[in-house]
């Protein structure tokens, strides 16, 4: 499964259906996943356990981590990040 913020609602649909889960989900994953900042909680959400299952395997949410952050005296931020 590709990771979530490579989709937008109908990428994510074909997808979940391609994998013979239910396509309505697309909308409200997209909607988790962007409204925590990428941090989804997924064991609270409304969906198929074999979904679930899927979406929690690694490297399934997102494929990048922050490995430094650096925030200067006018508020700048810095990030260093890390792609898996």
């Amino acid at each position: 499964m590709t990771a979530l913020c490579d989709h937008d609602i109908n990428s994510l649909s074909t997808e979940l259906q391609q994998l013979g889960h239910n396509p309505i989900h697309a909308t409200r994953l997209l909607r988790e996943y962007y409204g925590t900042g990428g941090r989804p909680a997924i064991e609270r959400m409304p969906i198929a356990r074999t979904l679930r299952e899927d979406l929690e395997r690694p490297n399934r949410l997102m494929r990048s981590t922050i490995l430094s952050r650096r925030e200067s005296s006018d508020g700048t931020v810095k990030l260093l990040i890390g792609f898996a």
